[in-house]
C-alpha cells in the first residue's frame, strides 16, 4: 500500500484552509507552520496532523535562521514530501481573476497543460483553491460540406456528429427492426467501444483476435443462457464446458484443467508450436476482458447479427457490425472536408477568436483543487526521482496507450 504524500504549508497568516482540508481529503497527510500569534485561530485542525508554530515580531517577519533551523528540526523526525507556501503572493489582490490555460487540443498540448497545472498548484495554491484557474476549450476538428463550416471540440464529439451524417439517408435494419435515431446512435457508440476494449485485451493474447472472438462468443452464450455472474462460470464445469466448446469449435485445441487451490476451473490452449496459453478467472478479471463481454452481450440482445443495411435504394446483408460501422462512417465523410488541428498556431487569428477566446462563445473548465492534485500526483508520478511508482504506471498504462507522439 502506498504511503500518503506529506505537506508542510506553510502560511504567516490566517489562510488555506479549504486547501489543506482538501488535501486531507484526498488522503494526504497535513502539517501546518504558522506564527504564534495566529494560535487561536480557527484552522481546519481535523484535517491537519500537526501545528508547528513559529515567534514573529510586531510585523509579523520571522526570523529567517529560526525559521531554517526550525525546518531542520521538524524534518529530522517527520517525512515531509512537498512544503507549499500559502505567502508567495496575495491572491487579494490579483489584477486578473481568470487565468486561461490555453494549449493545442492534442496530445502534447495536454502535456504541456499538465505543466501548468501543476506549477499553479505548487507554486500558487491559492490561485487554484478560489477557482481562478481555468482551462480553454480549443477545437480539435473543422469540418466543411459545401459552404457549411462547423468546428468540433474532441474526438467523441466528432464521432457523433459523423454517426448523425451517416444515418440520415440510409437504413439500417437489425432481427426485422428498424433502428434510428438514439437508439442507433446508442448502439453504434457501443460498437466502437467494444472494438476498443477487445483491441486492448487482444494484446494480452498475443493479438490473436480469433481465440478472443470465439471466448467471448462462448461466454456470451452462457450468460445468455443461464444468468449467472462470471465468476459463477470458472466455478462450475458443466458452464466452462460450454465456453471450452466453443473454442474448439473455432478450431483450437484446448482442455478443461482444475485450478484446485482456488476451487476453479480453467481453460488450456495449447498451439501447434508446443506454446500454451491458460485462460483462468485471474485473465477474465481485466476489466477490459468484462467491458469487452458486457456490450457484446448488450449487442447480441439489441443489435443481433445480420444486420441489413440499406443505400439509394439497394440493401446488403450484413454479417459484421464492425463493417456496418465502417459503412456508416463513408457515408458521413461523402463530399465532407475534415481539417484536424495539432495545434493553435494552424489557425487564424479570426478563427481562434472566434472558436476559443470570444467570451460570448468560448468555453471555459474551471480547475477545482482536487483537478490540481490528481495532475500533481500524475506529474510526480512520471517526473519523480523514484523508479518503482514509474515502471508500475507504465505496466498498468501501457496497453490503453492511445495517439502516441513519437
Amino acid at each position: 500500500m502506498n504511503k500518503p504524500v506529506s505537506f508542510l504549508c506553510i502560511a504567516s497568516y490566517y489562510k488555506g484552509n479549504r486547501f489543506m482540508q482538501a488535501l486531507h481529503e484526498c488522503g494526504a497527510t497535513v502539517y501546518l507552520l504558522t506564527s504564534k500569534k495566529h494560535e487561536d485561530k480557527d484552522w481546519p485542525r481535523e484535517s491537519l496532523e500537526n501545528i508547528f508554530y513559529m515567534e514573529s515580531d510586531d510585523h509579523n517577519h520571522w526570523n529567517m535562521q529560526d525559521a531554517i533551523k526550525g525546518l531542520a528540526w521538524l524534518m529530522r523526525d517527520h517525512d515531509i514530501d512537498r512544503i507549499v507556501s500559502l505567502d508567495d503572493f496575495d491572491v487579494e489582490k490579483l489584477r486578473y481573476h481568470k487565468i486561461a490555460i490555453m494549449t493545442d487540443a492534442d496530445v502534447d498540448g495536454s502535456h504541456i497543460r499538465t505543466l501548468l497545472l501543476t506549477f499553479f498548484y505548487r507554486q500558487m495554491p491559492e490561485l487554484v483553491e478560489k477557482g481562478h484557474i481555468y482551462v480553454a476549450q480549443p477545437p480539435l476538428y473543422k469540418v466543411k460540406r459545401g459552404k457549411k463550416e462547423e468546428y468540433i471540440k474532441d474526438e467523441k464529439s466528432m464521432f457523433r456528429y459523423l454517426m448523425k451524417q451517416g444515418t440520415d439517408d440510409e437504413t439500417i435494419t437489425s432481427n426485422g427492426k428498424l433502428m434510428e435515431g438514439r437508439e442507433l446512435a446508442k448502439n453504434l457508440e457501443r460498437i466502437v467501444e467494444y472494438q476498443r476494449y477487445f483491441d486492448k485485451f487482444a494484446r494480452r493474447l498475443g493479438s490473436d483476435t480469433k481465440l478472443l472472438n470465439a471466448l467471448l462468443e462462448g461466454f456470451t452464450a452462457v450468460l445468455a443462457e443461464h444468468s449467472v455472474k462470471l465468476r459463477k462460470i470458472f466455478g462450475d464445469q458443466e458452464l466452462l464446458l460450454k465456453v471450452e466448446s466453443k473454442v474448439a469449435e473455432a478450431g483450437f485445441n484446448t482442455e478443461l484443467l482444475n485450478d484446485e487451490e482456488h476451487g476453479l476451473s480453467e481453460i488450456e490452449v495449447n498451439y501447434p508450436n508446443g506454446t500454451s496459453l491458460i485462460f483462468d478467472w485471474n485473465m477474465a478479471s481485466y476489466v477490459e476482458f468484462q467491458k469487452a463481454l458486457e456490450l457484446n452481450v448488450l449487442l447480441n440482445r439489441d443489435m443481433p447479427l445480420p444486420i441489413t443495411f440499406g443505400e439509394n435504394g439497394k440493401s446488403e446483408e450484413i454479417n459484421s457490425r464492425e463493417q456496418v460501422l465502417d459503412k456508416v462512417l463513408n457515408s458521413a465523410k461523402k463530399d465532407l472536408t475534415i481539417q484536424r488541428y495539432k495545434g493553435l498556431g494552424e489557425m487564424n487569428p479570426e478563427q481562434l477568436w472566434e472558436t476559443t477566446m470570444d467570451p460570448e462563445k468560448r468555453t471555459l473548465l474551471q480547475v477545482n483543487i482536487e483537478d490540481a492534485i490528481e495532475t500533481d500526483q500524475i506529474f510526480t508520478v512520471l517526473m519523480g526521482d523514484q523508479v518503482e511508482p514509474r515502471r508500475k504506471f507504465i505496466e498498468d498504462n501501457a496497453l490503453d496507450v492511445k495517439n502516441l507522439d513519437v
